[in-house]
C-alpha cells in the first residue's frame, strides 16, 4: 500500500501540472479516431456539476490498463497543450460518498480522471505516442493505422517500447 500511495504522490501530484493524459481505447476506435483527427465525447450522460451532459474522459494513470480490460491501445496526450485550449476539470467516475476510495472495486484506487464536454479536435496537435498493448492488435487495421500515424508523424510504441510502423 505504501509503494501504491508513493507512486500515487510521484505521478498524480508531483507531476500532475506536467504530467501527460491518457485515453485508453480499441484498435478498432483508433481507426476512426485518426480518421476524423478527433476524441469524441463519450455516449453516457453523467452528472456533472448540477447538470447532465455528456463527456470525453482522459486518465493522469498510464498504469489504468494492467489488468487487460476491453482496451488495446493508450493515446498518450500533453496536458499543457490541452489546457490551452480546451477546459479541463478533475472528475471520478467511482465517487461513493458513502466509502472510501480504496473500497471501491476498481483498478488503481488513486486513480482519477480530467474530462472535458466537448470533442477535441486537431488531436494530431496534442498526441506524444500511442503504445499498442499487444503488436497483434495493430494488424487487423494496420494499412488505416499506418496512414495516419505517418500522416500526422505520431510516435508507435508497443508495451512502451518505441517500434518502427514502416518495419511492420
Amino acid at each position: 500500500m505504501i509503494k501504491d500511495f508513493l507512486n500515487f504522490i510521484d505521478e498524480s501530484y508531483l507531476d500532475s501540472n506536467h504530467a501527460p493524459l491518457y485515453h485508453y481505447t480499441s484498435v478498432w476506435s483508433l481507426k476512426d479516431i485518426l480518421k476524423l483527427n478527433e476524441l469524441s465525447l463519450g455516449h453516457y450522460d453523467h452528472r456533472i456539476a448540477g447538470k447532465t451532459t455528456k463527456i470525453l474522459s482522459l486518465t493522469r494513470d498510464k498504469l489504468f490498463n494492467i489488468k487487460d480490460r476491453e482496451f488495446e491501445v493508450k493515446i498518450c496526450l500533453d496536458k499543457d497543450k490541452l489546457v490551452s485550449n480546451y477546459k479541463m476539470r478533475p472528475y471520478d467516475f467511482f465517487n461513493f460518498k458513502d466509502k472510501k476510495k480504496w473500497e471501491v472495486d476498481r483498478i488503481n484506487p488513486y486513480e482519477f480522471e480530467e474530462i472535458t464536454d466537448c470533442n477535441i479536435k486537431y488531436l494530431d496537435r496534442y498526441i506524444l505516442y500511442i503504445d499498442f498493448f499487444d503488436i497483434d492488435f495493430i494488424y487487423p487495421y494496420l494499412s488505416e493505422i499506418k496512414l495516419y500515424i505517418i500522416k500526422y508523424n505520431i510516435e508507435c510504441r508497443v508495451k512502451e517500447k518505441v517500434i518502427d510502423i514502416d518495419g511492420i
